[in-house]
């Protein structure tokens, strides 16, 4: 192919059937001394040889190689650019858009459209380095080239545009940087890829307008192949809330180090917790991480110094090292609650027979959870069950307190939201 060339006999010669001219490759052909063998050819300046060493050493970008060739990626982030990285310990990922569930994606018959895609950040991570999306796409050759437009969008925002062009209607990459402070607080990356094409000279209103009744619109279309991909490398997750569930007791789709502490075993109590489990939608397994425990159990504090904990019961019932502890935003009597921090303020109406739920980090351990789901009485854990399953009262959890009334009504503080801005490593 024309852009690649070989040695022969001492000479320079095209490499024919490898790669799109003028862009640097990594592929195989059959070698020019013996047609049975198979020659690899890598092309590119400095930095882009380094990147096709690293797609060729790294297993995630390996493995997405596909046909006769590749075109080099000008960028690659986070440890997957990074030469000095020890590739045992690479911690970065790489998804196509056909692992992520899509095919091709199809822009045609339209003056503007856009397709998207969404990747939820599995809930034990963090992309503190941001992502990298690398496209790969063409177009048609009837549109007014460098007039049409591709514009790439991250949750609403937008965050690269280019024209589209004769170079590109063959075949086309893009690598858009996908920055941590677009992402912000988001759980889900929602990507949109839009397109607006252009015939012609004339771009008026009327002429656009014209244009929907016309035959012209079958000459517009891009496609953005299922082998464009994201890479990120994600660090562990730092901030949670309420409205984080089921991380911190699950980390990815298991549990992770969670024992749920109660001081009775009643059908109230069981009935609250099995609630909180399916509100975690994450399956209990004989290898899962997942305990149960009573407080009449010896040496509790020492069994728990090291597990994430759930506590079910009655404000009666909490033990004391759960009660009131550093970084608690209430404190229990028998009979009622009071708020011990500035960020929840809890009016008289509320401090009695109101059921608290309460995430924080565990007093017996900074690097793990409790979560206290304390009721005035027995009787009131039952109605969690309607609380996790109702979807306007769920969606009102969030933050890291929340008070619910004996009418059921939910109570948060925003104050107690855990807004830690994670630092990139």
């Amino acid at each position: 192919m024309a852009g690649q060339r070989e040695i022969r006999d001492g000479s320079v010669r095209p490499v024919e059937g490898c790669g799109p001219a003028g862009k640097r490759i990594v592929g195989e052909t059959p070698s020019p001394w013996n047609a049975k063998n198979t020659m690899m050819l890598v092309s590119g300046t400095g930095k882009q040889l380094a990147n096709a060493a690293t797609i060729l050493t790294t297993d995630t970008l390996y493995a997405q190689l596909r046909g006769s060739y590749s075109v080099i990626p000008e960028v690659l982030t986070g440890n997957v650019a990074s030469s000095d990285s020890n590739a045992a310990s690479d911690n970065s990922k790489a998804l196509t858009l056909e692992q992520l569930g899509y095919g091709n994606l199809v822009t045609a018959e339209v003056l503007q459209g856009a397709s998207s895609i969404n990747y939820p950040i599995p809930n034990n991570w963090d992309l503190t380095n941001g992502a990298l999306l690398h496209l790969s796409y063409k177009h048609s050759k009837s549109i007014s080239y460098d007039k049409s437009v591709m514009t790439v969008k991250l949750n609403g925002v937008p965050v690269q545009s280019v024209k589209l062009g004769k170079a590109t209607s063959d075949g086309g990459t893009l690598d858009v940087p996908l920055d941590p402070t677009v992402i912000g607080t988001n759980r889900t990356l929602s990507v949109e890829i839009g397109f607006q094409f252009v015939n012609g000279s004339d771009n008026t209103a009327s002429a656009a307008a014209s244009s929907f009744c016309s035959d012209t619109l079958l000459g517009n279309w891009a496609v953005v192949d299922k082998s464009s991909y994201l890479t990120f490398t994600p660090s562990d997750r730092l901030t949670y809330n309420l409205d984080s569930l089921p991380y911190p007791f699950v980390a990815g789709d298991e549990w992770n180090s969670t024992t749920i502490l109660m001081n009775n075993r009643g059908s109230e109590e069981l009935s609250s917790a099995i609630s909180l489990i399916n509100r975690m939608d994450t399956v209990i397994t004989d290898r899962s991480d997942f305990q149960l425990a009573d407080i009449a159990s010896g040496q509790l504090q020492d069994k728990l110094k090291d597990r994430n904990v759930i506590f079910v019961g009655s404000s009666k019932e909490l033990p004391d090292f759960l009660n009131g502890y550093d970084n608690s935003y209430v404190i229990f009597s028998p009979d009622a609650v009071q708020s011990i921090s500035d960020k929840a303020e809890i009016l008289a109406e509320l401090t009695k027979k109101s059921t608290i739920l309460q995430l924080t980090s565990s007093p017996l351990n900074p690097d793990r959870s409790v979560l206290l789901l304390v009721a005035p009485d027995r009787n009131r854990l039952l109605s969690m069950g309607k609380i996790w399953t109702d979807v306007e009262k769920s969606n009102q959890i969030r933050g890291r307190l929340v008070v619910i009334d004996e009418r059921e009504q939910v109570y948060s503080f925003n104050d107690t939201i855990d807004a830690r801005k994670p630092s990139a490593r």
